[in-house]
């Protein structure tokens, strides 16, 4: 049965205190389910139309940074916060760049002192009440929130590297502020008896739900919207985010960057379509993310998505030319192009299934993948005469970056089992004496299956490709 519950725990008494101030913030609409097949999500509670406003959020409930770095939404500092960054004010462009001080660590800071509990932000009990429904430490499966095992289960170099800069960044900027112990959110995995090695700092954390969640509606202000933040992405949303008078609140903003006043305007999520009630609220994260670029930033990645592609690497192994040759590339393209459409329909026509929309999206994100890939190959300076030399080269280079990984994807699939079948709570023993959170480890391996999947699919397009050439 499903098992709703209020977005949070003040937010019935919140409404009734609205209503008589005028910009409402109505989230009546809408309720959170936590044991949504996707994790937490927000649904209707009732039938909506199209263009009916499911929340709206006044500015002032928001945490919201000038890309400066200047925060409004607080009404003090802690102690430690305050020694080293008054946050209500401004950075030069000089001081951010050479510090890597930039809005989103700011906002990053306003949001840990918001969750710290003592009431630090301009509505008091509203932020004390509504961190408590973010994620928890365990939920959050942004990699820079990862310890060094589940860095090395991504197998992904690149990824890893980018996530431990941002962690050092973040321990940088913070290595004076309060840790793990002293902030709520982390010291209750200190309390549990966690591993520490499983518990990032609180500032960590903090960035990771800034870096997921945040919005930007305004021109020159990123903002946390309480409640909005929680709408899952989706690659057909129903809803969207709106502002009226977005220009003029900006520049309203930008003259009186402390003025409370300027913070009555609400921001809206409006329904896209009918839906009807228990239906899930989601949104667009942005257009056209591939799934790195999805697990990288918020988390998780999109099983067959359509703009998803293979990264190939720099170690290609076909040969430069030392100078241009005369090569027709219009007759390469065309016996390519003819064979590759012959066998992307004979590997469709023999991967029916249940899933035949995943199925079908990951051929599709193969096919652009080879395309490109013959675009960069023929326009570049290399030794390529003929259709199959193309062929051939693909096939090669897709060979290589599968020998790269450290396991194959048959057991991947069998650790993926493995670990959902475990009984151990919310850990799974990676290795003897080495614990680490299932969840996160489960959200690592279906990207790295997602990513091997893609060039096995090539693979067996190429080869069928070279057969029939």
């Amino acid at each position: 049965m499903m098992q709703w519950i209020p977005v949070c725990f003040l937010c019935n008494l919140l409404l009734l205190i609205q209503v008589v101030r005028g910009n409402v913030l109505d989230a009546s609409s809408i309720v959170l389910d936590r044991f949504h097949q996707n994790g937490k999500a927000i649904v209707v509670k009732q039938n909506v139309k199209k263009g009916d406003i499911l929340v709206s959020i006044p500015m002032r409930y928001c945490l919201i940074s000038h890309y400066s770095g200047a925060i409004y939404g607080l009404a003090g500092q802690s102690d430690d916060m305050m020694n080293i960054f008054d946050l209500r004010e401004s950075l030069t462009p000089e001081i951010i760049e050479s510090k890597g001080i930039t809005w989103d660590v700011r906002l990053a800071l306003a949001l840990a002192e918001a969750s710290l509990g003592n009431s630090l932000h301009n509505e008091g009990l509203f932020w004390d009440s509504y961190s408590l429904d973010l994620p928890k430490v365990e939920d959050v499966t942004v990699p820079f929130t990862f310890d060094n095992y589940l860095l090395e289960e991504m197998q992904h170099e690149e990824a890893k590297i980018n996530a431990i800069e941002q962690q050092n960044r973040m321990h940088n900027i913070c290595n004076k502020l309060y840790g793990k112990q002293f902030h709520r959110i982390t010291n209750e995995c200190i309390l549990k008896g966690y591993d520490d090695h499983c518990i990032p700092d609180p500032h960590i954390w903090a960035f990771s739900m800034v870096r997921s969640r945040c919005i930007h509606v305004l021109k020159d202000y990123y903002m946390m919207v309480p409640i909005i933040d929680m709408c899952n992405h989706s690659l057909e949303p129903n809803a969207e985010l709106q502002m009226i008078n977005a220009d003029e609140t900006n520049e309203r903003c930008n003259s009186n960057f402390h003025n409370s006043e300027n913070y009555n305007e609400c921001i809206y999520l409006t329904a896209t379509r009918d839906l009807k009630k228990g239906d899930e609220v989601t949104i667009s994260y942005g257009d056209g993310y591939s799934n790195r670029r999805l697990f990288t930033q918020y988390g998780f990645i999109i099983e067959g998505n359509i703009n998803d592609r293979i990264d190939w690497k720099d170690n290609t192994t076909v040969p430069a030319n030392s100078k241009k040759d005369n090569r027709d590339n219009t007759v390469i393209v065309s016996d390519v192009q003819k064979v590759l459409i012959q066998s992307i329909n004979w590997y469709t026509s023999v991967n029916n299934s249940n899933n035949e929309a995943i199925i079908n999206n990951r051929i599709k994100a193969v096919s652009m993948s080879l395309t490109s890939r013959i675009i960069q190959l023929l326009n570049g300076d290399y030794n390529i005469n003929s259709a199959k030399e193309l062929l051939l080269h693909m096939k090669s280079s897709i060979v290589d970056i599968l020998e790269t990984f450290p396991t194959k994807i048959d057991e991947d699939f069998q650790l993926i089992n493995k670990v959902d079948a475990s009984s151990d709570g919310m850990f799974y023993e990676l290795h003897r004496g080495i614990k680490v959170y299932k969840m996160k480890l489960l959200v690592v391996i279906k990207q790295r299956i997602e990513r091997k999947l893609l060039l096995h699919i090539a693979l067996s397009i190429l080869n069928h490709a070279l057969d029939i050439l």
